[in-house]
């Protein structure tokens, strides 16, 4: 009995590996290049910053996600992720003989280095409130 050939979509002869394990090997190797292109496609970083100005200056700026000191204004906050998203961020200014102030806002991660988030930082004024009423 003769065996027919096993023809393609396009009427052509199908072409087979010599051997099965040959087309595992090429199946295997095309799924790592699909996994390294994936995780690889997730890994870039976002930048953001904020140019932070107080009247008067000279406040301490707190980011109450973490606690930290990001400095005294006027002063420049750097973020940066592993999104393109915008984040809420919290921030406390203190001063002697103000009251302190919280304030929100959104910082954008747009820029894909911290050169480029610097020279393009968000403006943020803030005016405290003197404890003497004045």
């Amino acid at each position: 009995m003769k065996s027919l050939p096993i023809l393609s979509a396009a009427g052509q002869p199908a072409i087979w590996p010599k051997n099965f394990r040959q087309a595992d090997n090429t199946l295997y190797q095309a799924a790592l290049c699909l996994l390294v292109m994936a995780s690889l496609s997730g890994c870039a970083t976002y930048y953001g910053a904020v140019n932070i100005i107080s009247e008067p200056s000279g406040a301490q700026v707190l980011n109450l996600d973490d606690n930290s000191v990001i400095g005294t204004t006027p002063t420049i906050f750097l973020q940066k992720a592993n999104s393109d998203r915008r984040q809420t961020v919290i921030l406390r200014f203190k001063k002697d003989g103000y009251y302190d102030k919280t304030t929100s806002l959104w910082m954008e991660l747009r820029h894909r280095s911290s050169e480029a988030a610097l020279q393009n930082a968000q403006a943020v004024e803030l005016q405290l409130q003197p404890k003497n009423g004045s």
